[in-house]
């Protein structure tokens, strides 16, 4: 336990971890997969980790139509991977749209579609949970 708080920056008076935090397991093993929560999109994944939807996509053998991934599935991350902690988030409730989601946090939608590497015509359902730049 020592050595994993050490590896991972954590307090030798602390066992609190974050929900989706990544943990180093060895000095010499950076992380390669990630574990899909519950509401998580593909979209959304890509987008914390810093890499291209199609990336992971490519990295996972999946179709640019299969969009549906399972709680609890590994994700294999490619090599430029970083996990960037985003700085707010917006559960989507239904009616919610991409623009009217824009427009409450004051941001273009532009950025919000950056963000979640969205395209303009892309399908938010209630649920999902977007990263707000």
């Amino acid at each position: 336990m020592s050595r994993l708080r050490e590896w991972n920056g954590i307090p030798s008076n602390s066992s609190l971890i974050r929900q989706g935090q990544l943990l180093v397991i060895s000095p010499d093993i950076s992380a390669t997969v990630h574990i899909v929560e519950r509401g998580e999109t593909l979209s959304e994944i890509a987008s914390a980790y810093g890499v291209k939807l199609s990336a992971l996509r490519d990295v996972n053998g999946l179709s640019s139509r299969a969009s549906m991934i399972r709680v609890g599935q590994e994700l294999k991350l490619p090599a430029d991977a970083t996990y960037r902690e985003p700085t707010r988030r917006h559960v989507v409730r239904r009616g919610d749209t991409l623009l009217a989601i824009a427009l409450r946090y004051g941001i273009r939608l532009s950025d919000l579609l950056r963000a979640n590497a969205l395209s303009m015509d892309a399908v938010i359902r209630p649920g999902e949970s977007l990263s707000i730049p």
